[in-house]
């Protein structure tokens, strides 16, 4: 199927800058990008089943694009003019996974927090015991990304055996940190370092998303945690 539109978007104007190539086409794939969040975010406010398993937007329209992703490469679905299997569209991804983590950081600190636990010592020991939990996580998933890496490394002469390190920053700091690694190890000789990085990244987004959904919603029904429905998640 082919969806012609107004303007083809093949014969729009390109600007240069460096070696990323900004187009027209690009620019459309950003507005998709935005328009399957957006789709996402709406059908998890009107989908009660989507509303109670906690289940992030971004995990939501990372299954929608995927979707989208395999009726374009292998359907005869195709909207002319329109290529987004480019160099240059996967940059501006990788450019958007890069600064979004830091925004979306940015976002957390701002949300407000409950005052009555602000005047509490819990706060303090919580502290102190989630950087030892995260200090340890790090260090063990070190250990486990390394281990296999070595392994794999002495049956596959393409593969670093340093590469494990770049697990605990996937599952731990997110896909700026283990795409700039993955960078790195592939200007070191690591072929696929960049793609290595982000697959990790998003390994660590998938097990968070689906075993950690799955621990809140059983820990709900135990009485161990608490649900609470903001305004913001109110269909």
């Amino acid at each position: 199927m082919s969806i012609s539109p107004i303007v083809n978007l093949a014969s729009s104007s390109t600007f240069n800058s460096g070696n990323f190539n900004v187009t027209w086409s690009i620019v459309f794939g950003i507005l998709v990008v935005l328009a399957i969040l957006l789709l996402s975010n709406m059908l998890r406010r009107v989908i009660p089943f989507l509303r109670k398993s906690l289940l992030p937007v971004a995990f939501i329209g990372g299954a929608i694009g995927l979707g989208l992703k395999i009726a374009f490469q292998y359907g005869e679905l195709a909207v002319t003019g329109l290529n987004v299997y480019t160099d240059g569209f996967k940059a501006m991804l990788q450019v958007i996974t890069y600064h979004a983590l830091a925004i979306g950081f940015i976002a957390l600190a701002l949300k407000t927090v409950n005052k009555e636990r602000t005047k509490s010592k819990e706060m303090g020991r919580d502290s102190v015991k989630g950087g030892i939990i995260i200090i340890g996580s790090y260090l063990l998933q070190a250990i486990i990304g390394v281990s296999i890496t070595i392994v794999l490394s002495l049956v596959f002469t393409s593969v670093v055996p340093y590469a494990g390190v770049i697990l605990p920053l996937g599952f731990g700091q997110g896909p700026g940190q283990a795409m700039t690694w993955g960078s790195t190890y592939e200007q070191l000789g690591f072929a696929g370092g960049t793609d290595f990085g982000i697959t990790i990244s998003t390994l660590g987004f998938l097990s968070a998303a689906i075993g950690g959904v799955a621990y809140l919603n059983y820990a709900a029904k135990k009485g161990l945690v608490k649900r609470r429905v903001d305004n913001d998640d109110a269909p």
